[in-house]
């Protein structure tokens, strides 16, 4: 997640350290397990997802 953050960071020149903390406050990690479902059909997605390793199949 460091690597996103410090990414995210570098794009937008984030160089305060209040507002590069409050950036590192919004994320989550979390690990999902092979064939587990991000959302349910019919469930609206409220959230952003980025993938550091693996794969997603969307439909």
């Amino acid at each position: 997640m460091l690597h996103l953050l410090s990414h995210i960071s570098t794009a937008l020149c984030i160089s305060n350290d209040a507002a590069r903390s409050a950036l590192e406050q919004s994320f989550v990690q979390r690990k999902y397990n092979k064939n587990e479902l991000l959302t349910k059909a019919g469930q609206i997605c409220r959230h952003l997802y980025f993938i550091e390793k693996g794969s997603v199949r969307g439909y």
